[in-house]
């Protein structure tokens, strides 16, 4: 039977999308990995400032270390220490970093910083996507984590959408790595919730954690 020019167009644009949505399924993950990729390397850039911060004041930022960078730099920074947004302004005012781009990820609610340091506009609502966990220095466990994410505001367990199922994990130690992520969003190591009081890297007392201001998300 003769192939008409108008079943000839239907055959190929049947070809076409279904290559279009192959490209789609094999293009996901490994955007995703991308995103993931520009994470850990975000983290490892912040956990060079952490040991640049800690070495010049003595621990990572805290609500002790802002009075003392204030007093260096002649400026107020905001006086709430409960995000992590406000603990990271610290870099800034030390004059370590006037790059909001490293606090950037690719999860909901954050967006890319427009390096906007006035006062008022430094890692404003959704220009940082990492939680940190506060109360800690160079001196102390090396294992324990002290930057996340995709942590879900809240909880101590973590969006595995982001990233493929995985979570970024920096150390104390400096090291970076990616853990896998439940199905309960829970990050376990060993058996042993990540974040968890129970976890031995934290002593038997819960983690202190400060989550970052994100933008809200549409349900």
């Amino acid at each position: 039977m003769k192939t008409t020019p108008f079943a000839a167009w239907l055959v190929c644009a049947g070809i076409l999308l279904s290559c279009s949505s192959l490209n789609g399924q094999v293009l996901l993950p490994q955007l995703k990995r991308n995103h993931a990729r520009e994470a850990m390397n975000n983290a490892r850039q912040i956990g060079l400032m952490l040991v640049e911060f800690d070495n010049d004041y003595g621990s990572f930022p805290s609500g002790e270390t802002r009075k003392v960078v204030e007093d260096a730099a002649g400026a107020k920074l905001p006086t709430d220490d409960k995000t992590s947004n406000s603990m990271f302004r610290q870099f800034f005012a030390a004059g370590i970093t006037q790059n909001e781009d490293l606090f950037f990820a690719k999860i909901p609610g954050a967006k890319k910083g427009d390096n906007d340091t006035a006062a008022g506009k430094l890692l404003v609502e959704g220009e940082n996507a990492f939680a940190y966990i506060a109360g800690m220095n160079l001196a102390g466990n090396p294992a324990r984590p002290i930057l996340v994410c995709p942590l879900i505001p809240g909880t101590t367990k973590f969006d595995p959408k982001p990233f493929g199922g995985k979570a970024v994990i920096l150390r104390v130690d400096c090291s970076v790595q990616m853990l896998p992520i439940e199905g309960d969003g829970r990050v376990l190591e060993k058996g042993v919730e990540l974040l968890s009081k129970e976890h031995p890297v934290w002593g038997g007392e819960a983690p202190d954690i400060r989550y970052p201001d994100l933008l809200p998300v549409a349900e």
